[in-house]
């Protein structure tokens, strides 16, 4: 028998790297592990540039290489890199490739263009250019025909025709904590015409390049359209394009994303904010165009936030789940380790993770007004909550007192993921992720829920003069009669008990009013579940004055029970021993919240 049962496993992954975001992964995600997979120059050797043509000739071929860029290196022409493979590019603290001329001519714009070009990474490099100019220019970062790509804590900034275009057939490529931005007005009066070409990335140059038909697969996570961008955020022609956990926030936006001719957008768990325009986050522009939004969060935005309702699948090319849009939004935003050139990097080391002090370490967790003692495990940090467990609430208490807890994220939905960060007295800093998810359980049988009594029980009971009375002064029914069978007001059995067989003497059994709660005001009342299969385990939600076998509880047939409790609630559990019927008797006066009988 299949049942549903959700009760909420709270684990706090611990990362103390103070230099790497808790929820960034270090390493290729999406598209960019499709076909073979992405490494970069991994396992090649390492070489400093401080030059455009020491980068193109670091560059050259197919050895394995890695190339640090120390420094700013301007050009005043597009570096081109054609046919390079297995190198990975990674900017050393304050590196950036610029081209800061602004001219009429489209042969002296751009930045880098990596064309047929495959396996390649690039990290941590700040792009700026001379500012937007309708030109038919040429882009920061261009990918023609290259595959394979991991474009990683990278800044584009003021790209004269694009920040970042993808075309020609390249595939398989992955965008991850990047951050588009315009901070330099654009020029007026370009051969192209438009007076605001801040367009940011184009993903698909024409819709006769049918060369591009099941190419242009782009995944886009944490990263950042900010202020100044208009428009091509991206928009696409033919591509399957996944945009997880990002943030649009551009007070100019004209629109976000442009779904054109055969492409597929899935847009998931990404955040809107301040995009008030008369397209908003989606503009169709072309034929057979998909476009689908799913649990993202919408703040002060206006126009189509819909799409077309449908689009492609991500996870039936690869595995990649979101966290909460509002704890990716805070991540994404953060100076230290959020989107842009914020990665640490030490020469000829690669990327640096230092992990942090005890100073940062957890004392408590406090969900709800519930302070909740936490220990250090081989994963990091463990709490259970009550099944019902809404994630309203949270906070967290560090052994040392004098470092600061800020940013606090509790996601929107259950399953997600609540984040927060620690600042110690003396600078370090942990990012903490709360993953708040469903267990193992599988699937439900009943679940008695006397906590969302109806009014018109009380109403009801109100009406039953017979069986039913309100002791003065008091806030609850109280039964009059022996009970031997269902729980019956008016003589008919309501739904919120109904297929309990109930026992109980007259006046000891109760319907709290206030509490919408049954309370059961003796240890000769007995509930019985009938029916029960070997292995099903019975969980009860109740507050109780008693502390008895299983806090509270005694039950038939079932193996010894265990519990939690805490000042406002219990949960006792029992696992039915034998196929058959279980009865549950309280050790004293109880209040019963729920009771549920799942399977494993």
């Amino acid at each position: 028998m299949k049942r549903t049962y959700l009760m909420f496993l709270l684990t706090t992954s611990l990362s103390l790297h103070a230099q790497m975001s808790v929820f960034d992964a270090n390493k290729p995600v999406g598209f960019a592990t499709v076909g073979g997979g992405t490494t970069g120059g991994e396992g090649g050797g390492c070489i400093t540039v401080t030059s455009a043509d020491e980068l193109k000739k670091a560059m050259k071929g197919s050895n394995p290489e890695i190339i640090y860029i120390k420094g700013e290196i301007n050009t005043d022409a597009q570096i081109s890199i054609n046919n390079a493979a297995n190198k990975t590019v990674i900017g050393l603290p304050g590196a950036a490739l610029t081209n800061l001329k602004h001219s009429d001519s489209k042969d002296e714009t751009g930045i880098l263009a990596l064309k047929s070009c495959k396996n390649i990474i690039l990290r941590n490099i700040t792009f700026k250019a001379s500012g937007a100019y309708d030109i038919d220019g040429r882009d920061n970062l261009w990918l023609s025909g290259t595959t394979n790509c991991w474009i990683d804590h990278c800044d584009f900034q003021d790209g004269v025709d694009g920040n970042l275009d993808i075309s020609n057939a390249s595939d398989n490529i992955s965008v991850t904590w990047c951050r588009f931005r315009y901070l330099k007005a654009p020029y007026k009066g370009g051969s192209g015409g438009s007076d605001d070409h801040r367009f940011s990335s184009l993903i698909g140059s024409s819709d006769k390049n049918v060369a591009d038909t099941d190419k242009l697969n782009v995944t886009f996570q944490f990263c950042w359209w900010d202020e100044g961008c208009r428009e091509r955020m991206p928009r696409v022609r033919f591509g399957k394009i996944h945009i997880i956990n990002c943030l649009y926030n551009s007070s100019v936006a004209n629109y976000c994303i442009g779904a054109g001719h055969k492409s597929s957008v899935f847009v998931e768990s990404t955040s809107f904010v301040n995009i008030n325009s008369k397209k908003g986050p989606f503009a169709p522009a072309g034929e057979m165009e998909e476009c689908d939004f799913e649990n993202c969060s919408f703040r002060n935005t206006s126009g189509n936030t819909t799409g077309t309702g449908a689009a492609f699948i991500p996870s039936a090319f690869y595995d990649l789940k979101p966290i909460d849009a509002l704890a990716a939004e805070n991540a994404i935003k953060d100076t230290q380790c959020g989107a842009g050139a914020t990665l640490k990097v030490s020469e000829g080391k690669g990327v640096i993770t230092k992990e942090g002090s005890h100073n940062t370490y957890l004392k408590e967790i406090v969900l709800d007004g519930n302070k909740i003692p936490v220990s250090r495990g081989k994963f990091g940090y463990q709490v259970k909550v009550p099944f019902d467990y809404k994630a309203s609430n949270l906070s967290a208490e560090v052994l040392d007192t004098r470092a600061k807890i800020s940013d606090y994220v509790v996601p929107s939905h259950i399953p997600g993921i609540a984040s927060f960060k620690v600042t110690a007295f003396n600078g370090d800093v942990a990012y903490y992720a709360v993953d708040i998810t469903h267990p193992s359980y599988a699937t439900i049988q009943k679940t008695w829920q006397t906590s969302t009594f109806n009014a018109n029980v009380f109403v009801a009971a109100t009406m039953d003069k017979d069986n039913w009375t309100v002791p003065e002064g008091k806030k609850y029914f109280e039964n009059t009669k022996e009970i031997n069978g269902e729980l019956c007001i008016n003589g008919v059995p309501f739904e919120e008990t109904r297929g309990l067989h109930i026992s109980a003497p007259a006046n000891k059994i109760r319907l709290d009013k206030q509490k919408n709660a049954i309370v059961l005001a003796s240890n000769r009342c007995a509930v019985t579940i009938p029916l029960c299969d070997k292995g099903d385990i019975i969980s009860i939600k109740h507050i109780t004055a008693s502390v008895g076998k299983a806090c509270g509880f005694s039950a038939s047939n079932t193996l010894e029970g265990s519990s939690t409790e805490t000042t406002s609630n219990a949960m006792s559990t029992f696992t039915v021993s034998s196929d058959g019927d279980v009865t549950l008797k309280p050790t004293g006066s109880t209040i019963i919240y729920s009771i549920s009988i799942f399977h494993p």
